[in-house]
């Protein structure tokens, strides 16, 4: 057994439990049950996140104003199918490295040596798939200038690298309970792209592309800090457990993390055929959603490796999960009430979008219920069936939003979003439901 020292310092350890575990790892200590830390993690969590919130906030505000819905849509559809691709680039492995260090966190730094090559092969494959299927579902939409697709490149394999090697590390962050860290490095990168949004606004040439330069070049210049931290943390794989077997153990949670990412963002380069301005107005409405369920987001994600470290995580998943589902009702009630108030604050070429946040307004209560269930299942043993569960997942976004933004338009798009989340929600019960040799 691993010394207590190696422990979450807010938890001691008792009996060993068995679990799935990478290969080489001890089983995990099972950690004692403590509302208190819990909750005093969320509001660090909270408040970390909120800052972030603040940055994107007024990021998005300042550019959907400057650009216009136009160039602010075309903006959101490729960063969209850019985030498509942040999970894959690290192969799922910063699940990984979230389970098993919360489970040993005397492992973490050869956890993060693992995934530091992993991330390495993944970036340049997955950021070139990116790019090029950006430039291709986009091509009668963008001109014909080359300046303007250069700087696409640039932003989409920015984007993947900064924001996959951010993510590996704030998991080994979260792994060890260090809220404060976990919290920085999350709003680090928004906020590197708020001094790139000052750049741009104190520059005479306020276009597109110039943006998506400055974007890029933040992005790169935060994932440069963050890998010198890396560095400096890692050290040798683990006995049967290198990047290869990392790899394979993240795989079903990459699957996870794209699926997700299809339902939320397929729909942009969707409505992208039917103009930007379309994505522009959904953009913007959803960006308000995602940033009203950040309190509610740090909650679950504080649960995380308290379950992860529990021999019977069920009753907490349940407990925890009831409380943040009220919570979603609430916010549900205050986006609906609060929408007309939309077009003052994004201009009047949003005046759309004030009707589409009343629609997204309850998206919250079923995202949150699709992360618990990914947390149930990936603690019970059930994680390599979520490849099964997620792969229906993405086939069924990708057919339904198609079809539905066709026939029905930007009103589609939002019906598509509940129908996958509800979708996703009913496989992953069937697969707890059904017998573990299925």
């Amino acid at each position: 057994m691993r010394h207590a020292a190696t422990a979450p310092a807010n938890d001691l350890p008792d009996p060993p439990d068995t679990d799935v575990t990478m290969p080489g790892m001890l089983k995990p200590s099972i950690t004692r049950w403590r509302p208190g830390a819990y909750l005093r993690a969320s509001w660090w969590m909270s408040s970390w996140l909120g800052l972030r919130a603040l940055a994107q906030a007024g990021l998005v505000v300042a550019l959907a104003r400057t650009l216009g819905p136009t160039d602010y849509g075309a903006f959101v559809a490729v960063l969209a199918i850019a985030s498509f691709f942040t999970p894959l680039a690290g192969m799922g492995v910063q699940a990984v490295v979230l389970r098993e260090g919360s489970r040993h966190p005397g492992d973490l730094p050869r956890l993060l040596w693992s995934a530091k090559r992993v991330w390495r092969i993944g970036v340049p494959v997955f950021g070139t798939v990116a790019c090029a299927i950006v430039l291709l579902t986009l091509r009668h939409h963008l001109g014909d200038s080359l300046g303007l697709r250069l700087a696409i490149v640039a932003m989409v394999f920015s984007e993947v690298a900064s924001s996959s090697l951010t993510e590996i590390v704030t998991r080994r962050a979260q792994a060890l309970r260090r809220t404060h860290a976990y919290g920085a490095l999350q709003a680090g990168l928004v906020l590197s792209r708020v001094a790139a949004l000052g750049l741009f606004l104190a520059s005479r040439d306020r276009s597109l592309q110039l943006w998506l330069i400055l974007y890029a070049a933040s992005s790169a210049v935060y994932a440069s800090v963050v890998a010198r931290n890396v560095r400096r943390d890692a050290a040798g794989p683990l006995p049967g457990g290198g990047p290869a077997a990392l790899a394979r153990d993240g795989v079903p949670f990459a699957f996870a993390a794209f699926a997700w990412r299809l339902q939320i963002e397929f729909n942009k380069p969707v409505l992208a055929m039917l103009g930007f301005a379309t994505v522009g107005i959904l953009g913007v409405a959803q960006r308000v959603v995602d940033l009203a369920a950040i309190p509610l987001i740090a909650m679950q994600d504080a649960l995380w490796p308290r379950v992860f470290s529990r021999a019977s995580p069920p009753s907490m998943v349940l407990r925890i999960g009831l409380t943040i589902a009220l919570l979603a009702l609430v916010e549900g009630l205050l986006l609906y009430g609060l929408a007309p108030w939309l077009p003052r604050l994004f201009g009047s070429d949003f005046g759309a979008a004030a009707q589409v946040l009343r629609m997204l307004a309850w998206l919250p209560l079923l995202q949150l219920a699709r992360g618990a269930g990914m947390i149930h299942l990936s603690a019970t043993g059930h994680s390599s069936r979520l490849i099964l569960v997620y792969a229906l997942g993405a086939a069924f976004v990708v057919a339904s939003t198609t079809w539905l933004v066709a026939h029905h338009g930007l009103q589609g798009a939002i019906v598509a979003l509940y129908a996958a989340e509800v979708f996703t929600i009913a496989l992953q019960w069937l697969v707890y439901r059904s017998p573990r040799n299925v």
